[in-house]
């Protein structure tokens, strides 16, 4: 009995430490930001991580909460048909996420100013979107290393992902050379290099021959239909108000706290 407590606080212990770590260095991050950028350029940035961090709670968690609760069921009886939901909850992120992107693209003039309320903000749109997709994928990772129970694996990618989105910004913060494109840059490249390195986790039979149609269309409505069950009522009624509200309201919410700026 000890053991399989000890045991369970270990793995409760890799997964959540690195979660703590990244909350707490959000803070620190952001109050730096705001200190940096004043409110007007905190909001542009604002929206965009807003942006990001919704696709992940809203749309990936979902897809996540099925991976966990349908493969399980067929880990040990049929691996394949384990894995085959597993590949099917990647593509049920990655090709939306990438059609939407391409929309926003295509719509990127438009989009800019229904959200920033002027032109030329492009460039931050894709970023955002880049983001958005290497975050989704690199969660796909991390819930096929919870299911394999490979905590250890699954913390080291947190703390990779960490570390590179974090210490990029640290080290722009330094040289003094703060830009919301630099930031986002950084909110891209460290998922997709976790999800790179992660990605090697799920072995040669990841990528073996393509599961058949009918499969893969039974596996997506299985994940749909956990994502119907997954409830998100509170997470979209604050996290739209502030994705959709006008920067300069939200500057001025921001400004109200006075917060003295970093000289340059």
């Amino acid at each position: 009995m000890f053991s399989s407590l000890k045991q369970g606080f270990v793995e409760l212990f890799l997964v959540a430490v690195p979660k703590v770590a990244a909350g707490a260095a959000t803070l620190i991050v952001n109050a730096a930001l705001l200190r940096y950028f004043g409110p007007e350029q905190f909001a542009i940035y604002a929206l965009c991580v807003t942006g990001i961090l919704l696709t992940d709670a809203i749309f990936g968690a979902a897809v996540d909460l099925g991976v966990l609760r349908l493969v399980p069921l067929y880990q040990i009886s049929d691996s394949d048909r384990a894995l085959a939901i597993q590949k099917s909850a990647l593509l049920l992120k990655l090709v939306p996420a990438g059609v939407i992107m391409v929309v926003l693209l295509a719509f990127s003039r438009q989009v800019s100013r229904f959200l920033f309320h002027q032109d030329g903000f492009s460039f931050l749109i894709f970023l955002s979107a880049l983001s958005a997709i290497g975050l989704l994928s690199l969660r796909s990772t991390q819930a096929y290393l919870q299911v394999e129970r490979r905590f250890s694996l699954y913390g080291a990618l947190d703390w990779l992902h960490n570390a590179l989105k974090f210490g990029g910004i640290a080290a722009l913060l330094w040289l003094n050379r703060v830009t919301v494109p630099g930031i986002l840059l950084f909110y891209s490249i460290a998922p997709i290099c976790a999800f790179a390195l992660g990605i090697s986790f799920f072995g040669p039979r990841f990528f073996d021959g393509p599961s058949s149609c009918g499969r893969l269309r039974r596996k997506c409505f299985g994940m749909s239909h956990g994502m119907r069950q997954h409830s998100l009522s509170q997470q979209v009624s604050a996290g739209w108000i502030f994705f959709f509200s006008h920067p300069g309201a939200i500057s001025r919410k921001l400004a109200s706290l006075r917060v003295p700026r970093c000289s340059h």
